[in-house]
């Protein structure tokens, strides 16, 4: 994984983090990214000249492996045959065969490299703002404080934030919709 790292945060709030600034931004990376990459479908750490292998049930001539765009289709093998990769069709985000697969459970090994191993520039900076933001927040729990008045009564209470709404919107638009 490792998208962005602590001195990317460092950079963004213009500090050095302490020792427990280290430790809390060092957890919050990795949880982060996990989030971004199960709520998108997608893996932006597997290089280009990785092979990806995934197994698939038959009974179909449609695969969408977990990550996209799809580059190149290394071997195909149903049933421990290989298939002829001149009857596989890349569409970027699935494969189609030119014929249906044995109707057999996880009978399909599909082998391919992706393409996708850049994070998105947009998606790099809102995770940095999202670890800035539940850093600068820690005394709270990661809470926001709310003020209402009416009248001469002001109540101030703690809100949960959440996801940022910039997080949200960005993790929206590159997410890749399951089958």
């Amino acid at each position: 994984m490792a998208y962005i790292t602590r001195t990317d945060i460092e950079t963004f709030l213009n500090i050095t983090l302490s020792t427990n600034g280290q430790a809390l931004v060092d957890a919050l990376i990795p949880a982060i990214e996990k989030y971004v990459e199960d709520q998108t479908n997608r893996n932006w750490s597997t290089g280009a000249s990785t092979d990806i292998t995934e197994i698939f049930d038959g009974n179909t001539d449609t695969f969408f492996p977990k990550i996209s765009p799809i580059a190149s289709v290394q071997s195909v093998t149903i049933n421990g045959t290989a298939y002829n990769l001149s009857n596989v069709y890349n569409y970027s985000s699935h494969l189609k065969f030119s014929t249906i697969a044995v109707d057999l459970p996880r009978t399909v090994t599909i082998v391919y490299r992706t393409s996708a191993n850049t994070l998105p520039a947009d998606l790099k900076h809102a995770l940095i703002r999202w670890v800035a933001d539940i850093f600068k927040s820690q005394d709270d729990a990661g809470k926001t404080t709310v003020r209402w008045s009416e009248g001469p009564v002001s109540v101030e209470y703690l809100a949960q934030d959440g996801i940022p709404k910039f997080v949200e919107m960005l993790i929206n638009k590159y997410r890749l919709q399951p089958v």
